[in-house]
């Protein structure tokens, strides 16, 4: 008797960190590092001065108009406002996604819409990313999200954020390129 005594409560407390471990283990999503936004007045920002030493405004602007013509899918839709050989205004979005974590699928999570203004000037032109924001019924700035995010950690959250600084980073990038590339047709030599 004593010795079942003994026996029944070691039983017991192995039965119970047993069922402890495997209550640790969850399975879950990984936890994401959001990126940091640069912010001006509150407000997210991507902008930059880039210099074209010896590019005429006029090349500059016609650059600067053939890639929002190549870079969007209706260019005419997302173009707003154009100040002749001055700067371009336009209007774009982009898809987010959100990843089921068990089956590993994507699925479209919303859309993110951002403003974006070039100008251009003798040898230098400046890009202004401004007004991002998850589209709803009414304006959510990405501001929201970020402080949304910092407050409790939502895998969601962290995700759209990777997703929209990645998107305005790889459209700053095509930019840049575009706007560096020459226009000049060199003549044949008959």
């Amino acid at each position: 008797m004593k010795k079942d005594f003994v026996i029944t409560p070691i039983l017991v407390m192995l039965l119970l960190a047993n069922l402890n471990s495997f209550a640790q283990k969850k399975k879950g999503k990984e936890q994401l590092v959001a990126p940091t936004f640069t912010m001006e007045a509150g407000k997210v920002i991507y902008s930059e001065v880039v210099t074209q030493d010896g590019e005429s405004t006029k090349i500059l602007y016609e650059r600067c108009l053939g890639w929002f013509n190549s870079f969007y899918k209706n260019p005419t839709g997302v173009i707003k406002e154009k100040d002749v050989d001055q700067k371009i205004i336009g209007k774009g979005n982009f898809h987010l996604y959100i990843e089921d974590p068990k089956s590993g699928t994507k699925s479209r999570a919303g859309i993110m819409a951002y403003t974006i203004e070039v100008s251009v000037k003798e040898g230098r032109y400046k890009y202004d990313i401004t007004r991002i924001n998850k589209k709803a019924q009414s304006f959510y700035g990405i501001e929201k999200i970020i402080t949304a995010n910092e407050k409790e950690y939502k895998y969601a959250y962290a995700s759209y954020l990777i997703q929209t600084d990645k998107n305005l980073k790889d459209l700053i990038s095509n930019l840049k390129k575009v706007m560096a590339t020459s226009t000049t047709k060199k003549k044949e030599d008959w």
